[in-house]
């Protein structure tokens, strides 16, 4: 069967549940609050939010906060720019990094 297949299964199976469980509401989110799972900055984990703030969920610096090694190691961002990571993870990437130096440019 096909990757696509799959995906239509699976969000049968979404809507399914949130049309019995009204109380979940009808959004990922939603969802994911009431399930008590750590909410995602991007669709493949990379980045997740712990205490309201984005920490990365992989590789060297997993548990540290993105807007610390952003700032302390630029060069991570270009590194996951430049490798085969998800575009949603870049994206999410991206406004990090901005918001992040923009922040460091005011406190100068």
């Amino acid at each position: 069967h096909s990757a696509e297949t799959d995906v239509n299964a699976t969000w049968e199976v979404f809507l399914a549940q949130i049309n019995k469980y009204s109380s979940l509401g009808n959004t990922v989110e939603s969802v994911l609050k009431v399930i008590g799972e750590e909410q995602i900055v991007d669709f493949a984990r990379r980045m997740v939010m712990e205490n309201g703030r984005e920490v990365f969920n992989f590789g060297k610096h997993k548990g540290k906060l993105v807007e610390d090694v952003l700032r302390n190691e630029p060069s991570y961002y270009d590194w996951m720019m430049k490798n085969d990571f998800a575009l949603h993870t870049k994206q999410k990437l991206t406004e990090i990094f901005n918001r992040t130096m923009l922040k460091t440019k005011n406190q100068s």
